[in-house]
């Protein structure tokens, strides 16, 4: 068992009282003149809990639970999307939009577009959890950082997604394919923007480990996974212009663009491939360091107050 921590003896002043502003780890109130040996008059958590450094062992543990939670529903997310790709070969969502253009609406669209549904809701709860707010405020300096950039993003996404759903089985017409067609360009785009800032947090998790090599990895995973997307979101409006058929037949160069999306959506597709299977990884170390985390934070706020760093002088009663 690892020896607990002591409390720094430079964040209590002569009198025993905390001098500098410092967020209880439970509730985010500021201690600052309280004694070492008090609580926080908000949530009871002991003073010197909330003097250890911004490391997540030192975190409340239900927050970091909540991280392990999502994280662990995002890894069986990325491995079932992997699998469905596997299984369909990766046909683009602008191949299936042109497809109900041409054929109406069928069943087995409607049952595509309502498992999308399905998966984005449990994607949503799954970063609703990763992106809890440390109770104690820290990380939250700036009102647009990443865990708030990535919430705003997700739902907005999965808000686009229950509409495109619904508008597909209302109406089958060019105008709401082209309708359709602009909210799934604006999701695609919305899914890179939410992926640049969901590593951006991992970073910053990491950093709270710490795990030097998680950092620098959560950076290169960011930089391959919007690369990718982005060449997948090409690919998507040259499906769009490509196998739309156009109103006075079948074009001369159809053939020609058909196999540029080819090679682009291969390209794409072999890439984004690449990318979630290494984001299955980065996921499943990270979680198991938060996991570890968690396990010190359980010890630590189990126990009794932390002891007094070696030579500081004991706190007046």
């Amino acid at each position: 068992m690892q020896p607990m921590p002591e409390v720094p003896a430079q964040s209590f002043g002569p009198d025993g009282a905390l001098m500098h502003d410092t967020p209880c780890r439970r509730c985010g109130y500021n201690l600052r003149g309280l004694r070492e040996n008090g609580n926080c008059p908000e949530c009871g958590t002991p003073v010197g809990r909330s003097v250890m450094g911004d490391l997540l062992r030192f975190a409340d543990p239900a927050w970091l639970r909540q991280i392990s939670t999502g994280l662990s529903m995002l890894l069986w997310l990325i491995l079932l999307h992997i699998l469905v790709s596997c299984l369909t070969g990766g046909v683009s969502a602008a191949a299936r939009g042109a497809s109900v253009v041409a054929r109406g609406a069928s069943s087995a669209s409607g049952l595509s577009a309502a498992a999308s549904v399905a998966l984005a809701a449990v994607s949503l709860v799954a970063m609703w959890k990763v992106t809890s707010p440390d109770p104690s405020g820290l990380g939250e300096e700036s009102q647009f950082n990443a865990r708030s950039i990535v919430r705003f993003v997700t739902g907005a996404s999965f808000a686009v997604t229950v509409a495109v759903l619904l508008m597909s089985l209302i109406s089958a017409n060019p105008v709401m394919f082209m309708v359709i067609a602009l909210l799934g360009f604006a999701n695609s785009l919305m899914v890179v923007i939410a992926e640049w800032y969901k590593y951006k947090l991992y970073e910053y998790l990491a950093s709270r480990i710490p795990d030097r090599m998680m950092i620098s990895r959560a950076r290169t995973i960011r930089w391959i996974g919007v690369i990718f997307l982005l060449i997948g979101v090409i690919a998507g409006v040259l499906g769009m212009v490509v196998l739309r058929p156009p109103a006075g037949g079948m074009a001369p160069t159809m053939a020609g663009a058909g196999i540029a999306l080819i090679i682009i959506g291969a390209v794409g597709g072999l890439g984004l491939l690449v990318y979630a299977v290494m984001g299955v990884f980065y996921l499943f170390r990270l979680r198991k360091g938060i996991n570890e985390q968690l396990r010190m934070a359980e010890m630590i706020w189990s126990t009794a107050p932390l002891a007094r760093a070696a030579g500081s002088p004991p706190s007046p009663l």
